[in-house]
């Protein structure tokens, strides 16, 4: 029972006397008939064709009521149940709707190509099913292409295109709507589209008929012939006959000829100007070092750039001067400036490693044990010229420990008087009281290692080589001057000789070689040979 009243009112039934005070009327809800359709239901348009058959339509359920029937679930799974197929079905392309623009002389709905603009069947037409994404949504490719234009222009089968579906690989469906039941992606989505207004968009002309001349030449479609010429163009409406494009003229190929190397001139570095003060006798020390580590360089690592640096025996300055006082007597042995603080550490290491590796017997196990310390401290110390010497002034106090004769580097030089020394943590001292600035002041401190790595057997070694080469190239050069006497001696027994000789006044050497046959280069090469 409610007490809402009801859009339709039941018939009075009539009451006793004793209750028709109390209940004047009564209401009862009647359930609408499950064969009538409510007010306010929508209507359900049938699609099927007139002459297809038709199941029987399943009851409608009454609104508001208790089923007496079994519960919705079983009956959505018994229906469920009916429809398996133990095998999956290949999916198929969707048969062709008709569209809402059907009229009757396209009954299956019409549309313009965007190619010829013509209005076409959609029977005879393809639609592009690719997405276009934009900024605000993703819409799909509105283009679409009619049967001829596909073939001619394009060389594509629509028939193919429509059989082939939708059972394509996932990389090859994605990005494409399936409604229509194939998967098709137009060529203005390729950006291969030769239509009118593809081409004005890209500041060409448009190609007009190009068809005939298509076949004309083998291609399969115009899209083939406009690969190998973009700019081709064929009968255009109004515009008469079709008229060959001229290409100018090639310029013809340049003949080959011989022509000599370029040869480049020699760029020679204009030195760097030293203060007067700067002596040879100042000097030496530098060029020592060069000519030591140039000689024996392979025996230790050490880089292309780092030789060049000892090249210049001024080197650079690395530290900030004062005045401009060059000249100074003092300083002039630091302020001249000498390799990079890298390029010594390369040095240092090459020299103490020659120590390390050596046969030579440096005093005990102790000694090699401070050496290797003195590398490694020397590696790690990031080319902070304070932590090299630091790591050379240890070395020095083991050393003397074994043995306090032997002769040993000294301190390094001062620094500059007027330099700004900027003094840190990482550049404490250890306890020598020198302040290195500039790898100038370290020279007296290499030096001294020249003299001790002249003793390690690798240096030995390489000595003996290098002397073994030399005995080699003057024996060689023995044997080729007594093979050119000896060629010379059989020469003057020959009379034709003295004209032979007049050819070559000023070289015998050459003659000889002219006149014995070998194919030296000849200085002359106009004159006529004599036998």
């Amino acid at each position: 029972m409610s007490m809402r009243p009801p859009s339709i009112r039941a018939q009075r039934t009539p009451l006793s006397s004793s209750k028709l005070h109390k209940l004047p009327e009564v209401y009862v809800l009647v359930p609408h008939s499950p064969y009538s359709q409510p007010f306010g239901t929508p209507e359900v348009i049938n699609t099927h064709a007139p002459n297809s058959t038709l199941s029987p339509l399943t009851p409608l359920r009454a609104h508001n009521m208790t089923s007496a029937g079994p519960p919705s679930n079983l009956i959505k799974r018994k229906r469920s149940e009916e429809n398996i197929d133990g095998t999956k079905k290949p999916v198929t392309g969707a048969a062709h709707t008709v569209t809402s623009n059907a009229t009757p002389g396209f009954p299956n709905g019409f549309f313009y190509c965007h190619q010829c603009n013509k209005k076409r069947d959609s029977s005879v037409g393809l639609f592009c099913t690719y997405k276009i994404r934009t900024p605000n949504s993703v819409a799909r490719c509105k283009a679409k292409y009619c049967r001829p234009c596909l073939k001619n222009r394009y060389g594509q089968d629509l028939d193919e295109i429509k059989d082939r579906g939708i059972n394509a690989l996932h990389k090859e469906t994605a990005g494409h709507d399936k409604a229509q039941g194939y998967i098709f992606k137009c060529p203005r989505c390729l950006s291969n589209c030769n239509c009118r207004s593809c081409r004005k968009a890209v500041g060409l002309e448009p190609t007009g008929n190009l068809t005939s001349a298509a076949k004309r030449s083998g291609a399969n479609s115009v899209a083939v012939m406009l690969d190998g010429d973009v700019k081709m163009t064929g009968i255009l409406p109004g515009k008469g006959k079709q008229r060959r494009v001229f290409r100018p003229p090639r310029a013809p190929d340049p003949v080959p000829t011989a022509t000599a190397p370029k040869l480049r001139m020699p760029v020679s570095r204009k030195p760097k100007p030293l203060p007067k003060s700067f002596t040879l006798e100042r000097a030496m020390p530098r060029i020592t070092i060069r000519e030591f580590v140039i000689r024996f360089g392979k025996l230790f690592d050490m880089s292309r750039g780092h030789l060049e640096e000892l090249e210049e025996i001024g080197g650079r300055r690395s530290h900030e001067v004062e005045g401009n006082n060059s000249d100074s007597e003092q300083d002039v042995d630091v302020e001249v400036g000498w390799v990079g603080e890298t390029c010594l550490r390369s040095i240092l290491v090459g020299f103490l490693g020659l120590l390390l590796d050596s046969q030579l017997e440096l005093g005990g196990k102790q000694s090699k044990t401070a050496i290797q310390d003195a590398i490694q401290d020397i590696k790690a110390s990031r080319a902070n010229l304070n932590q090299m010497w630091g790591a050379l002034a240890g070395l020095r106090a083991e050393l003397k420990k074994e043995d306090p004769h032997r002769p040993i580097f000294p301190d390094p030089l001062p620094p500059p008087q007027r330099t700004k020394i900027h003094t840190t943590r990482s550049g404490a001292l250890n306890g020598s009281g020198v302040n290195v600035t500039t790898t100038a002041q370290l020279v007296p401190v290499v030096l001294p290692l020249i003299e001790m790595a002249l003793g390690t057997q690798a240096v030995r070694d390489e000595l003996e080589e290098g002397a073994k080469k030399v005995k080699e190239r003057v024996r060689e050069e023995k044997e080729l001057a007594k093979s050119t006497r000896e060629q010379w001696e059989r020469a003057k027994k020959n009379n034709s000789l003295v004209r032979f000789y007049s050819i070559y006044p000023d070289n015998q050497t050459e003659a000889c070689a002219r006149f014995a046959g070998q194919n030296s280069p000849s200085r002359v090469q106009t004159k006529p040979e004599f036998a």
